[in-house]
């Protein structure tokens, strides 16, 4: 519907200038304009986008806008090409299990970036905030384990629909819905590695890419 039209959404790749980046990232990686947009009291969520390779796991500054993220108490969600993680409409298993068997074998340390220096300021800072590497890599999995077990009670429930629909037996109660959307003018952070998994995000009322 045109419930989306009354929210704001905050896109790095489009909201940073990318002929002039290094404005938007500052002196320090507490001043880029990721961390400042994360800590400035307006964003209520954030959305990253996965593909089967996990990328934005994969990169230092996406750890870092994860880890802000979660301090805030944000509500993190993850999408894909096969729709949203937890939600009800997303009961596709296979995108779900390669992201899981990836995450398996993620350890932070062995993260990318394009500049040296930021990789060992955030890196640093993780180790500050959480004690070590191995912290973040259990961190990271233990938000990863929460989505998926959302997504196989979705899973079980619509099997459970489905056997009922074709032997004719009474359907069994539906699983309650999260909420479809954040409430208007508090915007979210949207980091998109996928276009195609971007397209699903509409799902929860935002923008397509």
């Amino acid at each position: 519907g045109a419930r989306w039209r009354s929210q704001t959404y905050w896109i790095c790749s489009f909201s940073n200038n990318q002929w002039a980046i290094e404005a938007a990232l500052g002196t320090s990686i507490v001043q880029s304009a990721f961390a400042r947009v994360l800590t400035g009291g307006i964003v209520r969520g954030m959305v990253m986008v996965l593909d089967a390779d996990v990328v934005p796991l994969q990169r230092v500054w996406c750890l870092f806008e994860l880890l802000i993220a979660t301090q805030q108490n944000m509500r993190v969600t993850f999408a894909t090409p096969m729709g949203i993680m937890g939600d009800p409409s997303c009961t596709s298993v296979d995108v779900i299990f390669a992201i899981a068997e990836r995450i398996r074998s993620l350890r932070v340390e062995d993260c990318e970036a394009s500049n040296e220096d930021d990789k060992r300021q955030i890196l640093e800072r993780i180790v500050s905030d959480l004690g070590s590497l191995c912290h973040m890599d259990s961190h990271i999995r233990s938000i990863m384990a929460k989505a998926i077990a959302d997504v196989a009670q979705h899973v079980h429930a619509r099997s459970l629909s489905l056997v009922a629909e074709l032997s004719g037996r009474p359907q069994p109660s539906p699983v309650a819905q999260p909420p479809a959307s954040f409430p208007a003018t508090r915007p979210m952070l949207l980091w998109s590695a996928d276009a195609q998994a971007a397209q699903h995000v509409g799902r929860m009322g935002a923008v397509t890419t």
